[in-house]
Formats: structure tokens, sequence, C-alpha cells
């Protein structure tokens, strides 16, 4: 997959300003195509615990790799149900091991949503038991996850796209630093032509 590159991309701004026509473009490009097996996951729906998150975010990944190489990959769902996040690790490690002549690129789309949805997870836990299952709920944890995979993992990386919320500080360390900033506001051809290259340029 070639070097480790640990710097997340967000595309970020208003509602309807052309964020999810940035992450299609970059799906499209030329260039792209070339470097990446690319996924384009549009969460607006999302409402499942995080097991069921990592599970369709692997699966999602499996399916964009050629056919020859899925074989070579393990992938047990059941397995997610029980730990997650070690499983989405053995996934991704599966991976790497292969060599690919490409990296993976997930690009997620109204990435605020999950804010939202692990926002919620937290403000309905019991009191009792503090710590949110994410068999039950989609937990925190999921971000951390996500780090984890761009700091240790070279086949993986990552464009996430939503409202600036995505930018607030309490929900931004959680990847320490790792993300890429870019604002979104009303722009002309040559202005999103300058944003696809950037977008590329830190991939």
């Amino acid at each position: 997959c070639g070097d480790k590159n640990n710097v997340a991309v967000a595309v970020y701004g208003i509602r309807r300003i052309g964020k999810t026509s940035i992450l299609k473009q970059v799906k499209q490009s030329s260039e792209v195509k070339r470097r990446y097996y690319s996924v384009l996951w549009d969460v607006e729906d999302w409402s499942l615990p995080a097991s069921d998150f990592m599970a369709d975010l692997s699966r999602r990944i499996l399916l964009t790799l050629p056919e020859n190489l899925r074989e070579k990959i393990p992938f047990q769902q059941n397995e997610f149900k029980r730990k997650p996040f070690a499983t989405f690790e053995d996934f991704l490690e599966s991976i790497d091991a292969l060599d690919l002549p490409k990296r993976i690129l997930v690009m997620f789309d109204e990435f605020d949503k999950l804010i939202h949805l692990a926002e919620q997870s937290m403000k309905v836990q019991n009191p009792k038991h503090p710590i949110v299952k994410p068999s039950e709920a989609f937990s925190p944890e999921i971000f951390a996850s996500l780090r984890k995979a761009l700091m240790t993992r070279s086949c993986f990386s990552m464009i996430i796209a939503g409202l600036p919320v995505i930018m607030q500080q309490k929900y931004e360390s959680r990847f320490f630093g790792l993300l890429e900033p870019i604002q979104v506001h009303a722009f002309n051809r040559k202005e999103a032509e300058e944003v696809l290259r950037a977008s590329e340029s830190v991939m």
C-alpha cells in the first residue's frame, strides 16, 4: 500500500454548499482511481449500534476490492458483535498483509450525524452502567478506532465531510490533530478544482 499517511481530510461547511459534490468528484478523479480503492458512504440515516457500523464499514471496504483479493481477507460478521473494534483492526491488518497495489480511501459524507448519534448515546446511558456497549449503542469509541486505523494502517486513508461541528475541538481532539481542514463556501468552477487538487495532495 505504500507509506503510512496519517492525515484525514475534513471537508466542512453549511448545508447544501457542495460538500457531497466534492466527494463525488474525488471518487471519480482519475488520479484517485489510480491510487485508491475508494468507498463513498453517506451516513446521514445511520442509526444502528457501533458493532453494526464497524461490520458495515468493513463490508463496504471488502466489496470495493477486486474479487480475487476478497477471498484472501477474513470477514466474519458475528465477530463484530463480540468485539467490533478489535475485529476491524484485524480486518485492516489482513489487508495490510496483502501489500495491495492501491490504498483504501473511505469517504464519509454527513459525518456530523455520527457525532450527534454518539452524543445521544452518551446522554441516554444507564447511570448504573455508564459504559456504552458497542453492541447496544453508537459508542464514541468508533472515532478512536478510526484514528487508530489512520495511525497504524498503511492501507487506510479517510475523508470526512459534514457541518462545521466536525471541526469542534472536543471531537477533533479524538483525531489528535490528524484532520486537514477544507472549508467549503460558495465557489466557482476554478475554486472547486482547487479544492479537488488539495484533497488529492494530502491523501
